[in-house]
């Protein structure tokens, strides 16, 4: 996997696959469809390892790999799966993908218009700036598509492996990977120059450096909620909207290996069998204390009818998160459950950063509502080392914002507001 200085991230993905044994599979290896759609790689397989780490191995056929493969290491093996790949997921009533989707609206001006960040504002993201509450201290991931990390208002924040060596060709720290002075790049492709601009975007949502000028005159710069965090980008999904499912895993597992305490995934789909693979990486994390935000997703259902994953994995230290409008309510588009949906966040026509050295205003999803919350998480762990992933989720679930007239439905009952969820927490952590 190509290792780059200047990074990445992610876009939109779907999951998984079915659970596969130490002994004989019921999979007919000529299955080139997995039930729930996505492409299932015959020669690729993930497979996790009695000691815990997990491995991406390649073999002729299936047949091959647990005949010669499985069987040679049948002692040191706990579990394998096929690989498959996953995809961003579009709009209901859209043949473009959800968050790739332009929106019209006018021109921004160099002076941002008070609607310009109209989430910060809603969720009241200021009144922690004004404590001087912004991130500081507090590492957080953006696993997606690609990310342009030498933007200017995104370089700033990169997280520096300062165990390796940049350039020099060595994997100084000994993780498996040469040079990744900032990040890995684990997408199946190289940088093209038409890179989706959904992972910049995401992560200018979550930590663009305010105290950093717009590359663009005709743009404001961007405020993001956590302006002081550090960014670990790391990019799985390609320019086309798909990547695979070992190449997410790789890619959270080195999330977490790097610090990260804070991991955006802007990305999921329909289950496939449970999605074992997937789940059983976001299980480890949550074991690590980890806080996991993840996209509810944009088909307009219920995932407690209809599992969507990682959505509806909900684990202890993981916030699925719906998306809602300006004027506080859930967007049409968003996913939602009383149960698998823990809150909402602003979601729709959201300005944050973009290739290369631009801006946009104008992307809608739910993969925007994530980072939002992710952000949120940034600021209240910077406030409050101590606090634990699961301290820092009851404090915003507890005090999210909502009407008798307008409940949302996630188990919240309403949108985010940091500024409360703070509140909660100073009177949980003590001053």
């Amino acid at each position: 996997m190509e290792v780059i200085k200047f990074l990445l991230a992610v876009g939109f993905a779907s999951t998984l696959m079915a659970c596969a044994q130490k002994t004989e599979q019921s999979v007919d290896a000529a299955v080139t469809q997995a039930s729930c759609g996505g492409m299932i790689y015959q020669n690729r397989f993930i497979v996790e390892w009695e000691d815990g780490h997990t491995s991406i191995e390649n073999a002729e056929s299936y047949e091959k790999f647990k005949s010669e493969f499985v069987k040679s290491n049948l002692k040191e093996i706990k579990k394998f799966y096929k690989d498959q790949e996953v995809q961003m997921l579009p709009l209901q009533d859209s043949s473009v993908t959800v968050d790739e989707k332009i929106m019209p609206t006018s021109t921004v001006s160099q002076n941002a218009t008070a609607t310009t960040y109209w989430g910060q504002q809603k969720v009241q993201a200021d009144q922690l700036w004004n404590l001087g509450i912004k991130g500081k201290g507090v590492t957080v991931a953006v696993v997606d598509s690609y990310v342009q990390a030498d933007h200017p208002q995104l370089f700033t924040r990169l997280s520096i492996n300062t165990a390796e060596i940049p350039n020099n060709g060595i994997d100084d720290d000994g993780n498996g990977y040469v040079d990744d002075y900032y990040s890995v790049d684990f997408r199946d492709e190289p940088t093209t120059g038409k890179e989706s601009v959904h992972g910049t975007h995401v992560a200018g949502i979550i930590l663009a450096d305010s105290a950093v000028p717009s590359a663009d005159s005709s743009s404001p710069a961007m405020k993001g909620m956590a302006p002081e965090a550090n960014l670990i980008p790391a990019p799985f999904i390609n320019s086309s909207g798909s990547g695979s499912l070992s190449n997410a895993i790789l890619a959270l597992n080195y999330a977490a290996k790097r610090g990260a305490q804070i991991i955006n995934n802007s990305w999921g789909g329909a289950g496939c069998e449970g999605g074992k693979a997937l789940q059983s990486t976001f299980v480890d994390l949550d074991k690590q204390g980890i806080l996991l935000t993840v996209a509810a997703g944009n088909s307009s259902h219920d995932i407690g009818d209809s599992p969507e994953y990682p959505a509806a994995f909900n684990l202890a230290n993981q916030i699925t998160v719906a998306s809602s409008g300006a004027s506080d309510f859930m967007s049409y588009f968003s996913n939602s459950s009383n149960k698998l949906v823990h809150i909402a966040a602003p979601g729709e026509n959201i300005y944050s950063t973009v290739p290369f050295n631009k801006y946009a205003d104008t992307l809608s999803g739910t993969s925007m509502a994530s980072p939002f919350v992710a952000g949120a998480a940034a600021l209240l762990k910077s406030a409050y080392p101590k606090a634990t992933s699961v301290q820092i989720k009851d404090a915003l679930l507890t005090t999210a914002e909502y009407s008798q007239n307008n409940q949302f439905r996630v188990t919240s009952r309403g949108r985010m507001n940091v500024y409360k969820a703070y509140l909660k927490l100073q009177s949980v952590m003590g001053n």
